[in-house]
């Protein structure tokens, strides 16, 4: 086909391991019921990932955010290094972008409209006259269907051509991965039908033609 366009893209979070003893038992401050809930008739709940090391990593799949990350310190003391809220209902009424996969386009677009081909996309002004993070009901406000093995979850999103403003079907997919090296993965894939702008955590890309990007990220704590 010749406008499919296939993105991506690669991030990797290593946590230094500690030589120490590591603490074996976390104490969070909620439960997988606090995640549970119906949003626009998905149901949303709570992922839980765990290594040898002890190491903990909490999602939703809610905007498939990242809840909580417990990491050691160079004690073995583990502390959650992750900016989260503690149940969806926090979320619906604080913020949504905490953690959260936001698209198709994060960050702001002036004025809420953009032009491809002499062809003008207005979108929802919700950051001044601004569009922030495609509007007040994107991506990070969706439910996501879900597939997990092990200690790996995949969250899946589609978009519709001119939902949010936006051109172009989209299909997201998300896949977290907690390794015993302490590792978190996070491999995203797009798949683009028609021409279309998108803006994913380091690039902007406007895709006329088949296209294939890998992008790897390392993040130390």
């Amino acid at each position: 086909m010749k406008n499919l366009a296939f993105i991506l893209i690669v991030i990797v979070a290593t946590f230094v391991t500690c030589t120490k003893p590591q603490q074996k038992s976390i104490e969070m401050p909620y439960t997988s019921e606090n995640f549970e809930s119906t949003i626009d008739g998905k149901q949303t709940r709570l992922f839980t990932l765990e290594n040898k090391n002890g190491m903990v990593v909490t999602l939703t799949n809610y905007g498939a955010k990242i809840v909580s990350v417990y990491a050691p310190d160079r004690d073995g003391k583990f502390a959650d290094v992750m900016l989260g809220f503690k149940s969806i209902a926090d979320y619906q009424q604080y913020g949504a972008s905490h953690g959260a996969v936001v698209g198709p386009f994060a960050n702001r677009i002036a004025n809420a409209s953009f032009v491809i081909d002499s062809v003008t996309y207005n979108l929802p002004v919700n950051n001044g006259k601004a569009c922030l993070h495609s509007g007040p009901g994107s991506w990070y406000r969706k439910v996501c269907d879900f597939e997990g093995e092990k200690n790996s979850v995949t969250f899946t999103i589609s978009s519709a051509d001119g939902e949010f403003g936006f051109p172009g079907n989209k299909t997201a997919k998300a896949t977290y991965t907690l390794t015993d090296e302490n590792e978190l993965k996070l491999i995203m894939k797009l798949l683009l039908i028609k021409l279309a702008i998108l803006m994913l955590p380091t690039t902007v890309i406007l895709i006329y033609v088949v296209k294939e990007m890998v992008m790897f990220f390392h993040m130390f704590w």
